[in-house]
């Protein structure tokens, strides 16, 4: 499967926050103080709880502010992946030379998108021979992360 396939899903989910984004009514600074002040506040969960309890419009406005930082952030780890060569794992397993296999953001590991790795042998069932590498390979049953 070529990258523009496999990227397509966070391509929509990119436009999709560009469209949030530009649809708030803070600014990225104002997003970014209530941000801090959301992380303040759940440093004391006590008065947290009190905090949000009440439903205070105060901390509710808080709360709404902070999301446009948070989606930035979000739109950043998206685009970074977009820079990314990925791999997308149709079979049931996958030999790499890597411990464990890593699910970029914008995708879940049961998406079966991940990071292309150096090895990446797409099987069904552990080939009976293998191919000579000059370096420790590791399989992954993809069945189990979808468990």
């Amino acid at each position: 499967m070529d990258q523009q396939a496999i990227k397509a899903p966070l391509r929509a989910k990119i436009e999709e926050l560009r469209t949030k984004i530009a649809g708030y009514s803070v600014t990225l600074g104002e997003s970014r103080i209530a941000q801090a002040k959301m992380s303040e506040i759940y440093k004391d969960p006590k008065a947290a709880a009190e905090l949000f309890k009440g439903k205070s419009e105060e901390a509710n406005q808080i709360f709404e502010d902070s999301r446009m930082a948070g989606d930035v952030d979000t739109l950043d780890m998206y685009l970074h992946t977009m820079d990314q060569q990925l791999m997308k794992c149709d079979k049931a397993m996958v030999i790499t030379d890597t411990n464990r296999l890593m699910s970029p953001s914008g995708f879940h590991p049961t998406d079966r998108v991940f990071l292309q790795t150096k090895i990446a042998i797409h099987c069904d069932s552990i080939p009976k021979r293998l191919p000579s590498v000059n370096c420790e390979i590791f399989g992954h049953k993809l069945t189990e992360i979808e468990n």
